[in-house]
């Protein structure tokens, strides 16, 4: 019966894509929808495209839990557009809506940004709202040239994988603000060379229509408690700062270089206690020749709203059996814990209109100066993904995950609410079509 039902998830997708694949018209939706108007008489300066992503997914792993073996999903953009351009100068309004199977929604806003634009050709582009940090959008690792589902640079493996406690398996600086309301300013490219910063008020202001904060549910509760994985914990007055080169043709040797930083208050939103300021980086490469590409990326979250308060005595070997208190002596962090290192490397090379790539992902949680108290994460990804035409690739993926913990992991997230599995492995499949328009 689980056999038959991977068939038909499967089936599905490719269904699908056989469907799509009989329209071989080079032109996207988007580009219709705007010819149109024009035949009928309307000039709008609105404009719409996006992306769909439908998803087979087929996993293996230790510890199951209640996480399916198999599923089907989809997630995808649509982007509004208004702009008006004048010479050397144009503004406007863009905003992201997220369409997302229940799976990978978990609760999060269906609007994921909304901005104003202003920008000209000699003092780039300042965005207002709803809109990336400019470190995070800069940020290059070696997931920037994975093709497929893209494994960790996903974000969402944690929706189909049962990841130890205290781990990181997703890409990203992992204290950044999101698309909380900010201003960011983009430089013009200059000789290779660009900048970009932004400032965040407040981290909790965090999506236009809905702001879900765990922080709400701990203001009138002294044991309420934060942890690394944002429980209660957030920033204010974010500044970020990030610095591209780009060197090269893609026909021939090509290089890009990216650095940045993340500064901020770290707030704590519990009544005692408090967490450690925002002080993390990035570092990121991609070198390319021809149809080749490497990349490399590092981030380093420090110790980044890393809960103050700390455990005075050593942990006992963890028993899922008792009700761990965040106040126990034994229970939370010791000198040395931090917010997490991620490393990532990435090759991949282009065959037509085919591209494989393979990658390496390597997270480190450090929850007191102990070597044996880490938590750590393992993912080998394979992809290939074959470009139909302008609208529609197919693709197929395989991921190795591998994550372990410890025991004052497992105590600290159990006593803060969370998911407190030991160690897990898992093999997963990935099979899916995008559709651009």
């Amino acid at each position: 019966m689980m056999l038959l039902r991977k068939v038909l998830l499967a089936s599905l997708v490719f269904c699908y894509t056989a469907i799509s694949a009989e329209n071989n018209d080079e032109e996207k939706l988007g580009q219709k929808l705007g010819d149109f108007l024009k035949n009928v008489g309307i000039e709008t300066d609105l404009s719409v495209d996006g992306k769909g992503n439908m998803t087979a997914a087929f996993i293996n792993q230790n510890e199951r839990a209640n996480f399916e073996n198999g599923t089907f999903s989809y997630e995808g953009d649509v982007n509004l557009h208004y702009l008006k351009r004048a010479s050397n100068f144009g503004y406007g309004i863009e905003c992201c809506i997220k369409t997302r199977s229940g799976i990978i929604k978990q609760g999060q806003a269906i609007v994921d940004s909304l901005y104003g634009f202003i920008e000209t050709d000699n003092f780039g582009r300042f965005n207002i709202g709803y809109t990336d940090t400019a470190a995070d959008k800069f940020t290059i690792g070696g997931n920037s040239i994975f093709v497929a589902y893209g494994g960790p640079d996903s974000g969402n493996l944690h929706a189909f994988y049962n990841q130890s406690a205290g781990t990181i398996i997703g890409t990203g600086c992992h204290v950044n603000d999101g698309k909380a309301a900010k201003i960011a300013w983009f430089s013009p490219t200059v000789k290779g060379f660009s900048l970009a910063m932004s400032y965040t008020l407040d981290s909790k202001r965090a999506a236009p229509f809905k702001t879900r904060h765990c922080s709400e549910n701990c203001n009138n509760d002294a044991h309420a408690c934060w942890d690394y994985a944002h429980t209660s914990g957030f920033s204010r007055r974010i500044f970020t700062i990030a610095g591209k080169y780009e060197y090269g043709s893609e026909d021939d040797f090509n290089a890009t270089f990216s650095a940045g930083g993340w500064f901020g208050k770290g707030k704590s939103g519990t009544i005692e206690g408090g967490v450690h300021d925002v002080r993390a980086y990035q570092i990121g490469t991609i070198l390319g020749y021809k149809d080749w590409k490497v990349a490399f990326g590092f981030i380093d979250c420090g110790r980044s709203i890393v809960d103050k308060y700390q455990a005075t005595a050593e942990a006992d070997q963890f028993n899922e059996n008792i009700e761990y208190d965040i106040y126990d002596p034994k229970v939370g962090l010791r000198s040395g814990a931090d917010a997490g290192k991620i490393y990532t490397y990435g090759i991949s090379y282009k065959i037509d209109c085919l591209t494989l790539s393979a990658g390496y992902f390597r997270s480190v949680v450090n929850f007191s100066d102990r070597k044996s108290e880490r938590a750590i994460a393992n993912i080998t990804t394979v992809g290939a993904e074959y470009k139909i035409n302008n609208i529609l690739s197919v693709y197929a993926e395989y991921d190795n995950i591998i994550t372990k913990t410890c025991d004052r992991a497992r105590a600290y997230a159990k006593a803060c609410n969370q998911g407190y599995t030991g160690a897990n492995r898992a093999n997963m499949f990935i099979f899916g079509s995008k559709i651009y328009f």
